[in-house]
């Protein structure tokens, strides 16, 4: 069957278009005509190239790699880099060279975080991307406008909620096109410990984002209630997240976080306190008796409460 599509051209492109980067490798060994045909740059149009598997650690052998078959990644539209590679500043205009339809670049979520020069370096390169996913504790440079950038992800953004008020005032500027902000503290961030940086008063600026319909500040104890009424006034948001809040979340908070126009879905899961008080320090003061009011109050919202 394998023969039979790779004879037919528009139809393999069909056939593999639900395989992914390590499917497509394994088929080179085949034959000669799956091999021209994992070497054609049409056959990786918009493809995401996953190289997670991959145990390079160094920028070099990324080059490597990306040498042997140069001409096919000509139309791939993301990367997901290897887990342990930080690219260096001599490797970056390569990566240019290698990618220069990259419109999505993504870390492992378990990967090396990457300092804030290394990610400069890429985004001075890729001024055009489009989504931006970062390992947990990278430094995200928001002074670098992106203006097309539509998903910025951090997992574990430690280092974003240490920013002062000035760069949040210019996200808008920085980011207008924005449409999803995920960008959740640690999980070991606490008020005994360590707190972030992020006030009430940083959020005002996401009002000037009319393209942003999803963010999540979970675990960001220095918000209160004036904080989730920031977000409320924020005119396209439909999904927030808002796991582990801490104590300065009330009830009241959550009626005027609903209050959003466009708002479809709220996740507060781990904002109540634990009869065996496990999670004093991120449990909310939301009660049951709170969100059985606002479900009632706000029928067409998603209120995820535990």
């Amino acid at each position: 069957l394998l023969h039979r599509l790779v004879a037919m051209p528009h139809l393999m492109t069909f056939a593999s278009s639900g395989l992914d980067t390590f499917d497509l490798f394994r088929m080179g060994p085949v034959d000669k005509r799956c091999r021209d045909f994992i070497s054609s740059p049409g056959t990786w149009r918009g493809r995401h190239l996953c190289l997670s598997n991959l145990k390079f650690v160094k920028s070099e052998q990324l080059l490597a790699f990306l040498e042997c078959g140069r001409h096919r990644w000509e139309h791939i539209a993301a990367i997901t880099f290897p887990g342990k590679v930080r690219p260096s500043a001599s490797a970056v205009p390569r990566l240019k060279l290698f990618l220069p339809n990259l419109r999505a670049l993504h870390q492992l979520p378990y990967g090396d975080s990457w300092r804030e020069v290394t990610v400069n370096n890429l985004l001075r390169a890729f001024p055009d991307i489009e989504t931006l996913s970062l390992a947990p504790f990278s430094t995200m440079p928001a002074e670098t406008p992106l203006l097309r950038l539509r998903v910025l992800t951090i997992d574990s953004a430690w280092d974003f909620h240490r920013q002062p008020q000035q760069v949040w005032e210019r996200l808008p500027e920085n980011f207008p096109v924005l449409e999803t902000l995920n960008v959740p503290c640690s999980p070991w961030a606490c008020e005994s410990f360590a707190k972030p940086s992020t006030k009430d008063a940083f959020l005002r600026p996401l009002r000037r984002m009319p393209r942003l319909a999803e963010v999540d500040f979970s675990r960001v104890l220095t918000l209160t209630d004036q904080g989730l009424g920031e977000l409320g006034a924020v005119p396209g948001l439909r999904r927030v997240g808002l796991r582990a809040m801490g104590g300065h979340v009330t009830g009241a908070g959550l009626r005027s976080l609903l209050a959003a126009p466009a708002l479809e879905r709220v996740d507060c899961s781990g904002c109540l306190l634990r009869a065996d008080g496990g999670n004093r320090e991120t449990a909310t003061l939301i009660t049951w008796d709170d969100v059985v009011q606002a479900r009632e109050r706000f029928p067409g919202i998603a209120i995820v409460f535990s």
